[in-house]
């Protein structure tokens, strides 16, 4: 049986806590989460968008910049999960 390791990935920082989580096969679904304080998103190049063709994505609230708190927003679900995590968002 082989392991594969999973590669951490870096979303940016929330409430001074950075937001890292590994993605794999299972996470790539989204989901909804309320911001509960401001999040400095950082996107790598090449990430996929998880709101390609809404109109958020014409905003592109999913590229490199800060999203306050109070905000709603769609994200995979590694990157939802890990701001749950880290007490910086609700699932909404």
């Amino acid at each position: 049986m082989s392991t594969t390791k999973q590669i951490p990935l870096n979303h940016g920082v929330c409430n001074a806590v950075t937001i890292t989580s590994y993605p794999d096969a299972g996470t790539w679904n989204t989901k909804y989460v309320t911001l509960s304080f401001s999040y400095a998103r950082t996107v790598p190049p090449g990430y996929p968008d998880p709101n390609a063709g809404s109109e958020v994505a014409k905003n592109q609230t999913w590229a490199t910049k800060g999203i306050a708190n109070g905000t709603r927003v769609q994200l995979f679900a590694h990157e939802a999960d890990a701001l749950v995590a880290a007490s910086c968002a609700v699932y909404s």
